[in-house]
């Protein structure tokens, strides 16, 4: 009798045993499958920053040459005025 209930509790060992090994397999196979989402959200991440500031460094860049047409444009205006002035004056003295 006592050899029996020996045996059950080593039976009962053993399994619980068998269970905390295969937990601690889960747990492990999780710890990688972490790691790899990481690494994987991480270079996302990257990705997306590096697009941010490509097109950061555009939007610099188109924000430049519109300034530099406006300035172009003023300058032209200016010599728009001036001409006409001068035509103005050129036909009135006629």
């Amino acid at each position: 009798m006592e050899n029996e209930i020996l045996n059950q509790i080593l039976s009962k060992l053993q399994n619980i045993e068998d269970e905390v090994r295969g937990v601690k397999d889960e747990v492990r196979e999780v710890k990688e499958r972490v790691i790899i989402m990481e690494n994987e959200h991480g270079q996302s991440l990257k990705s997306l920053h590096d697009g941010y500031k490509l097109l950061y460094g555009i939007s610099e860049e188109i924000r430049e040459d519109v300034r530099r047409l406006y300035s172009h444009q003023d300058k032209q205006d200016a010599r728009t005025m001036l001409l006409d002035g001068e035509i103005s004056k050129n036909s009135n003295a006629v």
